[in-house]
Parts: C-alpha cells; structure tokens; sequence
C-alpha cells in the first residue's frame, strides 16, 4: 500500500509540473477575472436594465471574450502571435460555450429551479473545462 501510495504522489507531482496544469492554472486565473466581469455585466443588465436573464448571461458571456483572449493569448498560452484568424477560432469556440452556457442556465433555472441570479455560476463552471480543451487545442496549439 505504501509503494502504492507513493507512486501515487509521483504521479501527482509530475502531473502539477506539467505544461498542461501550467496552461489550465494559468487559464483558470484569467478565467475567474473574466467570470468577474461577466458576472458584473450579468447582474448590471438583471438589476439595473430589468433585462431577461438568459439575455443577460448572454452579455456577460460576450464582454468577456475580448479580454479574456488577449490575456489567454500573451500570459496563458505565451502566444506572441496575436491575430484576427486565432482570435476568430477563439470567437467561435467562445460563441459555442455561449450555447452549451445558455443551455446551461437554462435547465438549472427551469428544471433545478435555482435562482436566475445564481444561474450564471452553474453555467461558468460547466463551461469552464470545455472551453481550455478547446482554446488549448485549436487556437494555441
């Protein structure tokens, strides 16, 4: 059990000194700035406009992308090659969380019936980990 144990937690560390959780830590980072502001424009648009709350996930989602590609471009991903193809993947991996994140929120509102305002949590996290395999593996690969 112990050698068990052992190799277990060599695994570990090699696992957590990889490129890979260096991106995702990284990636995680910046993310949870983004979910921030999101969140921020999520509950602005819900309090302050009265607007519809899938609609508000929505805005939230979509202010969020240009700083969260230009910081996932140069600290995440140390990508200096910054241009209008790369960001149009990301965009459009971004556009596609959009709708796996709306989905989201929309079924733990109406079907898990947790509050709207705590809808965008759920749909952050769901998204979260799709969204680094994605940007990881076909804008800065």
């Amino acid at each position: 059990m112990k050698y068990l144990s052992s190799n277990f937690l060599a695994y570990l560390k090699i696992i957590f000194k990889s490129q890979w959780t260096n991106n995702f830590k990284k990636f995680a980072l910046v993310g949870l700035f983004n979910s921030f502001v999101n969140y921020a424009v999520f509950t602005i648009c819900i309090k302050f406009f009265n607007f519809h709350y899938i609609l508000s996930g929505g805005i939230g989602f979509c202010v969020a992308v240009i700083p969260a590609y230009y910081f996932n471009s140069i600290w995440s991903f140390r990508d200096k090659l910054i241009n209008f193809r790369k960001f149009l993947m990301y965009l459009f991996i971004s556009i596609s969380m959009l709708i796996l994140h709306t989905l989201t929120i929309f079924i733990v509102v109406n079907y898990l019936y947790i509050l709207e305002i705590f809808s965008q949590l759920f749909g952050i996290a769901v998204t979260t980990l799709f969204n680094f395999i994605l940007v990881r593996n076909f804008v800065f690969k």
